[in-house]
């Protein structure tokens, strides 16, 4: 691929670092084309209705692959992409910039709305992302009124009582539950300690799949996993969490909540999760840049 294209320094934590995340953009402001056209992963996002898509906005160059917690960055996110599209495609890469070596990095999406535009065929001007990171949650794409539709499904959640069929009913109209059970799997799993992740939608919804107009959830990164002396489980359960920690607790009211929760969590392990598929991935990455390792020290 060979394109005129713009680039910026991605988050906060590598820019005192030799080797930085990088965000790449296409626009028509650089180049008559105004998108990269590639084939940059061997897996599509599990059921995107724009299957073979190949077309990105952005792409995102995070994290040297080279093991410690970007290892488990790339583990996880691996591990559960073939039944969960809230994750983002990781594909290490040597990385050089002029000509010169600086090392191992991770071609990754970069999950904004023009992601979810082109891959779930729906229009970007339309779509909502409010990102959380711990227990703050800001509106990252759309106008002031969306933030107040999250907040609005956040609250249908914690202030009703979901025990009650129909209370739990008119919750699972506005917050996709099998993303949102998917996600907590993930993050009971993982031990993952940061706790970022974005909530989306369309505004206005256009069909019955991925443009219904119900928030889903997708991931950040698991740099932060592994975290084995607390129990997970336990605390995202917790009375005593703040408002946008709080959901699953008030989710488990409902018993048809409970029993989606377990059955999935017990297929997942049996799956993805199993001790053999996920020791494959493990060895499948570090077999991938191991012969990179040395140089890229």
């Amino acid at each position: 691929m060979n394109i005129n294209g713009g680039f910026r320094i991605h988050g906060n934590n590598s820019r005192a670092l030799a080797i930085k995340n990088l965000r790449l953009y296409a626009r028509s402001d650089y180049s008559s084309e105004d998108k990269f056209e590639h084939d940059l992963f061997n897996v599509a996002i599990t059921d995107a209705p724009v299957y073979n898509n190949n077309e990105y906005k952005r792409i995102m160059l995070r994290g040297n692959g080279s093991g410690g917690s970007i290892a488990y960055d790339v583990v996880f996110n691996r591990v559960m992409q073939p039944i969960y599209n809230g994750v983002a495609r990781i594909q290490p890469a040597i990385h050089f910039i002029n000509g010169e070596f600086w090392g191992l990095t991770a071609i990754r999406d970069r999950m904004d709305k023009r992601h979810y535009a082109l891959n779930f065929d729906l229009d970007d001007d339309e779509i909502l992302i409010i990102d959380c990171k711990g227990v703050n949650c800001d509106l990252d794409e759309g106008e002031d009124a969306d933030y107040d539709e999250y907040i609005a499904m956040r609250d249908f959640i914690l202030d009703n009582d979901l025990s009650v069929q129909a209370n739990y009913d008119q919750a699972a109209n506005l917050l996709d539950m099998e993303s949102y059970i998917d996600h907590m799997i993930l993050e009971v799993f993982a031990a993952n300690d940061s706790y970022e992740r974005a909530f989306w939608k369309v505004r206005t919804p256009v069909n019955n799949k991925y443009g219904d107009g119900k928030w889903r959830v997708s991931m950040q990164d698991f740099e932060a996993s592994l975290k084995d002396n607390i129990n997970w489980l336990e605390n995202w359960t917790d009375l005593n969490n703040a408002s946008n920690d709080a959901l699953l607790n008030s989710l488990f009211a409902s018993t048809q909540f409970q029993n989606q929760f377990i059955n999935r969590f017990a297929d997942v392990l049996n799956t993805v999760l199993n001790t053999t598929y996920f020791n494959e991935v493990v060895n499948f990455t570090f077999d991938e840049v191991s012969p990179y390792l040395a140089e890229d020290e």
